[in-house]
């Protein structure tokens, strides 16, 4: 097993400044306490922030949208979030989350009074843990610090300086936990291509390989919803130190969706496993194109439209099992009536291909 050594997550608790909006006050929001689970759960662990609404004169209330809290995963993204959905507790805050920084940010949606205090849970993706009690392989830390001036145009924020003095004193927190975790392999390249939007191609890189029995390759379509598995590739029997490995993902039934995320399932020979940081893609592939399909349901034809565009559609028919049934392409000849004859009754799917845009629509043959 290879074993890792320290990662490091900065938080920071901000405020944003301001200008005549808001009433003098004396709010001082403040870290009270960061703590990260140690618990024996595949593949994550939970970091906690605690924060408390402080004030010298014991009254004070900071207005929603006046300050916020900011979670940066560490560079080497050995652990990660993919999502604002990762942090699971915050009543108080909307969440953010910066993909290509890395980072967490929460703006205040809520007036918070002197007094005030919650316990924020963010979900940490990319261990494998193993059974509790075994040596601490991993060693945690955190550190709140004050960031000043926050960056600028950030959602739902309002400046709003004279209800503040925040005392750097309880901005600044540090807490370190042992994680059990043990890892078959590094993973020491994870990245994918796209091709227009036929395909996402991912590919990976890993050294130091041992009783590793495979890669399951899991994927999300958009920003919510849970990753589902889209197939597995084998552990290399190669004897060379650097292993290389790719899986393409074919997009034909990906339907009406941009973002695409992917992280891999590493498997070990005795079930243990581990997930790798996500990746995204971003396409650009269902605007401005419209599909219309008439009559719907159809008996023996149905016509094929695209709000006036003419040039040439690659069309394929999906069956409701997810099998290609039929393939042509327009030639130019839009709106385009399609013989439904030679296909039985049942729900079938249209994948069109124009202009570099791919758009897709059910409809329904009848016998």
């Amino acid at each position: 097993m290879k074993k890792l050594f320290i990662i490091l997550l900065i938080t920071s608790i901000w405020v944003i400044p301001s200008f005549t909006q808001c009433a003098i006050d004396d709010a001082d929001p403040g870290i009270s306490g960061t703590t990260i689970a140690n618990n024996c759960m595949n593949g994550t662990t939970t970091l906690f922030v605690n924060w408390t609404m402080l004030s010298q004169d014991f009254v004070a209330t900071a207005p929603a949208g006046s300050w916020g809290i900011k979670i940066q995963m560490p560079a080497t993204q050995v652990i990660s979030v993919s999502s604002a959905a990762n942090v699971s507790i915050a009543s108080k805050f909307t969440w953010y989350f910066d993909s290509a920084n890395n980072f967490l940010r929460g703006i205040s949606n809520l007036d918070v009074n002197f007094g005030e205090a919650e316990t924020v849970e963010v979900l940490i993706e990319g261990l494998s843990l193993v059974p509790c009690g075994s040596p601490a392989l991993i060693s945690t830390s955190i550190e709140i610090y004050a960031n000043l001036p926050p960056p600028l145009g950030v959602p739902g924020s309002i400046p709003c300086p004279q209800a503040f003095n925040n005392l750097t004193i309880d901005d600044i927190k540090s807490s370190t936990a042992g994680v059990d975790v043990a890892l078959p392999l590094e993973l020491t390249k994870f990245a994918l291509t796209t091709s227009d939007c036929d395909y996402v191609l991912l590919s990976w890189e890993t050294a130091n390989e041992i009783n590793n029995y495979g890669f399951e390759i899991e994927r999300r379509a958009g920003e919510k919803g849970n990753f589902k598995s889209i197939g597995f590739v084998k552990a290399s029997e190669s004897l060379v130190n650097t292993k290389s490995y790719a899986f393409n993902d074919d997009l034909l039934n990906v339907q009406n969706v941009n973002n695409l995320y992917y992280r891999l399932k590493q498997i070990d020979m005795d079930g243990k496993f581990t997930y790798s940081r996500t990746i995204s893609s971003t396409r650009d592939c269902y605007k401005d194109i419209e599909l219309n399909l008439s009559p719907n349901p159809a008996i023996t034809n149905i016509n094929i439209d695209f709000n006036g565009f003419k040039g040439d559609v690659d069309i394929k028919i999906l069956s409701s099992d997810g099998k290609l049934v039929k393939s042509f392409t327009t030639n130019g000849r839009l709106p385009y009536d399609l013989s439904l004859l030679e296909l039985n009754g049942g729900v079938y799917t249209l994948s069109a291909k124009a202009n570099n845009t791919y758009i897709t629509k059910r409809f329904i043959k009848i016998d």
